[in-house]
């Protein structure tokens, strides 16, 4: 329930019904827009530029504020973009990396637009599962906080591009067309750059990645392999 109305009627049948569940919420990265540095961390301004990003903003400080107010505990995770396998091909499909990975391993064709050059990090889902774990379960957390979740590595989509090329010729034998779209109008969200640094949340929890790009990509193929 992402949408902040959704949000905030859970929360008020929490106070109503006076229940104290400690809610981990799945917020984004992208909050922050467009950045003139890299890594981000919690320190950076909020500049959201997309209603999905304002939605998520509003929902935050709605959990933020009954944590503060009716001790109905929190703890926001602001991922980075999560990719791999999924509980079924249409929900996998929804993930934007995945389909990029899907294509390749598919039609042998990936396309690139104009913010080719522009970083992102990859977390692979397992790592955010991990995460929506350690702050469920960690005792330092719930006080309506956000912390950014990553794999605290950045490639641009050139080389993810490459890298997934890569892995399905090591898997399949098959090479991957990579072609470029000068065409194409992107809005300024596509042109973000982001890099997270999970300090904050690693210190507090413990929590930390296990699975480098290559090898999520390599893991995301088996699965395409096994459900195609």
């Amino acid at each position: 329930c992402s949408h902040p109305s959704s949000v905030l009627e859970l929360l008020e049948t929490c106070r109503a019904k006076q229940f104290s569940p400690k809610i981990v919420f799945a917020s984004s990265a992208n909050l922050v827009g467009l950045t003139d540095r890299l890594p981000v961390d919690e320190t950076f301004a909020d500049r959201p530029l997309t209603i999905y990003a304002i939605h998520k903003l509003t929902a935050e400080r709605y959990l933020k504020y009954y944590a503060e107010n009716y001790d109905i505990k929190s703890v926001i995770l602001r991922l980075s973009n999560v990719y791999g396998p999924s509980v079924d091909l249409e929900s996998f499909r929804r993930v934007a990396f995945n389909r990029m990975i899907a294509a390749a391993f598919g039609t042998g064709k990936l396309m690139l637009f104009r913010n080719r050059h522009c970083v992102r990090d990859y977390l692979y889902i397992d790592d955010a599962i991990a995460a929506f774990l350690a702050g469920g379960s960690s005792k330092k957390t719930g006080d309506g906080n956000f912390y950014v979740i990553g794999n605290e590595k950045g490639y641009n989509f050139g080389e993810f591009a490459k890298l997934i090329a890569e892995k399905v010729s090591a898997q399949t034998g098959r090479q991957v067309e990579i072609a470029s779209d000068e065409i194409t109008e992107l809005v300024p969200a596509e042109f973000r750059n982001f890099v997270a640094d999970s300090a904050r949340f690693k210190k507090l929890t413990g929590w930390k990645t296990e699975i480098s790009l290559g090898q999520g990509i390599e893991k995301t193929l088996s699965y395409l392999a096994k459900v195609s």
